[in-house]
C-alpha cells in the first residue's frame, strides 16, 4: 500500500538524507510542523507544496499522487518478471501483471516505455492469438508511446517519438511518419534508419543513400576522435602501446578519408615521449604539410554524393593554423626541438600559410 501525504513528505525526505530541522529551514517552518505533517496531525498550506517538493527533489503531482518514480534496477526486474508470468503463466497473467504495473506508475515514462516493449513481446510469445488481441496490443502500445511524447521526460520522449514514426512506416503512413521524424530533430536519438525507410519508401534514392553517407561520416569522425584521445598520456600512459594506437588511427584516415590525414599530429607527442628526436621532428614536418594543404575529398567510394568538400577549402583554418604556430614557438615540449631545421622549416610553412 502506498503511503499517504505525511508518510511521503518522511519517505522523500529521508531519501535524501534531510532532518526534520532542515526540511523546516528550507520551507521557512518551524520542525514540530514538520513532524505533524509527517504524522498526519495536520497538512501543509497549499502554497508550501511548491517549495516543498523541489526541496523533496520531486514534483507536486508525484506528491499528491503518492506516486514514486521506480528506479532503473526496479524497472528491468519487473519487466522481466511480467515476461516471465506471461511465457509459464499465459498471456492473461502478463496481462494482469502488466496493466497493474503501469496502474501503480500512471505517470513514469520509463515504466510506459518499458511497457510498449513489452507488448510487442507478447506479440511474438503469442502468435496464436486471434487479430484482435494483436490490434488491442498495437493501440495500447500507440498509446503509451504517445503518452510519453506528450510528456515532459526528455529521457524517454526521442525513443517514443522514434519507435511512433517506425510504426507509421510499417502502416504506410508516410506523411505522419516524416512529420515526426521532422520532430525528433531536436532529439538526441539517431533517425538515420528511418529516415532511410522513409526515403527508400518514397522512391527517393539517391536521398536514401546521402543520408546514410552523411550519418556514416559523422560516426566515423566522431570514432577517430576517440582513438586520438586514447593516445592521451593519461589515457594510454605507455608510450609504446600509445603508438600502436596512434597508428592504428592513421590507418582508420586513410581507408575511411576522415580527418583530411592530420592524424599525423599526434605522432609529434608520442615520439618525444619515447624519447625519439628524429621520429617527433619528422612528423612535425609532415604535420606541418597536412595542415597547410587543400582539404582532401574523402572516400568518393563511401561518401559521394552525400559528403563533399568545397573546392580549393584548406584542411584547417586560419586561426587552428595560428594556435599551432604559437604552441610550436612557447611550449616547452618544443624546447629540444626547436634549433633543428626541421622544425623551423614547419614554423616557416606555418608563418608563410599566414
Amino acid at each position: 500500500m502506498k503511503p499517504d501525504l505525511g508518510g511521503r513528505i518522511a519517505l522523500l525526505r529521508k531519501k535524501r538524507n534531510m532532518t526534520q530541522e532542515q526540511l523546516a529551514k528550507a520551507l521557512g517552518v518551524s520542525t514540530p510542523a514538520v513532524s505533524k505533517w509527517e504524522t498526519n496531525h495536520s497538512c501543509p498550506d497549499i502554497s508550501i507544496l511548491c517549495p516543498m517538493a523541489r526541496a523533496l527533489g520531486t514534483s507536486v503531482d508525484t506528491l499528491l499522487l503518492f506516486e514514486e518514480e521506480p528506479d532503473r534496477d526496479e524497472v528491468e526486474k519487473k519487466a522481466k518478471e511480467i515476461v516471465e508470468a506471461g511465457r509459464e503463466e499465459g498471456c492473461e497473467k502478463g496481462e494482469a501483471l502488466l496493466n497493474a504495473w503501469l496502474h501503480q506508475y500512471p505517470s513514469s515514462a520509463s515504466v510506459q516505455y518499458n511497457a510498449a516493449g513489452i507488448l510487442v513481446l507478447f506479440g511474438m510469445m503469442f502468435p496464436e492469438k486471434k487479430h484482435e488481441k494483436k490490434e488491442a496490443w498495437l493501440r495500447q502500445r500507440r498509446e503509451l508511446l504517445e503518452k510519453i511524447r506528450s510528456g515532459k521526460d526528455e529521457t524517454y520522449r526521442g525513443r517514443a517519438l522514434h519507435d511512433l514514426a517506425h510504426l507509421e512506416l510499417q502502416t504506410g503512413n508516410l506523411t505522419e511518419a516524416e512529420r515526426m521524424l521532422e520532430e525528433t530533430s531536436q532529439e538526441n536519438v539517431d533517425m538515420t534508419m528511418l529516415r532511410v525507410q522513409l526515403y527508400l519508401a518514397k522512391g527517393q534514392r539517391e536521398e536514401a543513400l546521402k543520408s546514410l553517407q552523411r550519418r556514416l561520416f559523422t560516426v566515423l569522425a566522431q570514432a577517430h576522435n576517440y582513438l586520438i584521445l586514447m593516445t592521451g598520456e593519461k589515457i594510454t600512459p605507455e608510450p609504446e602501446k600509445a603508438l600502436e594506437i596512434g597508428k592504428v588511427c592513421c590507418a582508420f584516415e586513410e581507408l575511411f578519408g576522415v580527418s583530411f590525414g592530420m592524424g599525423i599530429g599526434i605522432f609529434m607527442e608520442l615520439y618525444s615521449r619515447l624519447g625519439k628526436k628524429d621520429e617527433a621532428l619528422d612528423a612535425l614536418r609532415d604535420y606541418a604539410d597536412v595542415v597547410i594543404r587543400e582539404a582532401p575529398q574523402p572516400n568518393p567510394l563511401l561518401f559521394f554524393p552525400g559528403v563533399s568538400v568545397q573546392e580549393g577549402k584548406m584542411a584547417t583554418t586560419e586561426e587552428m593554423r595560428r594556435m599551432l604556430l604559437e604552441g610550436l614557438r612557447r611550449e616547452k615540449a618544443f624546447d629540444g626541438l626547436r634549433g633543428d631545421e626541421r622544425y623551423q622549416e614547419a614554423v616557416r610553412k606555418l608563418e608563410e600559410s599566414l
